[in-house]
């Protein structure tokens, strides 16, 4: 069977069909009461990494921190601390004008220039002082606990 026809196989399952799939996939049983849209959800994503392989262990250990502070705190940023990785794009919407930074190995290109830091570009975008994380929203306003 193709992966487009196990794919498509998930739509018509019923939610008993899908718990039982998660039983013999994941050899433990699904949430009570988790709806059918993630149990759909899950098993697909399963079926994809086995495929084609899953998040590297790098994302993974950065999830598991992202999931232990919120579950700490659950009001808290879920980037707070953690640093995107180079490649990554950062979108702010400012003035009625979409802003996109690429980040690099070192610094961060906006608008065809390189800066050293993205307090730099917001002051660029805003012509007044941010904090640059602040302003691409990595860092939360409020003081967590």
């Amino acid at each position: 069977m193709s992966l487009a026809d196990e794919l498509a196989a998930f739509e018509s399952m019923s939610i008993g069909a899908l718990r039982s799939r998660w039983r013999a996939t994941r050899n433990t049983d699904p949430p009570p009461n988790l709806s059918k849209w993630l149990l759909q959800s899950t098993l697909i994503y399963d079926l994809q990494a086995k495929r084609f392989g899953g998040l590297s262990q790098t994302a993974e250990r950065k999830l598991v921190r992202i999931a232990a502070r919120l579950e700490k705190n659950p009001k808290a940023s879920a980037l707070e601390g953690e640093q995107p990785a180079p490649g990554a794009k950062l979108i702010r919407d400012w003035g009625g004008v979409r802003h996109e930074v690429q980040i690099l190995n070192e610094g961060f290109a906006y608008s065809g220039t390189i800066y050293g830091s993205l307090s730099e570009i917001a002051r660029a975008i805003t012509g007044a002082h941010w904090s640059g994380p602040r302003f691409f929203g990595l860092k939360d306003r409020r003081k967590t606990a």
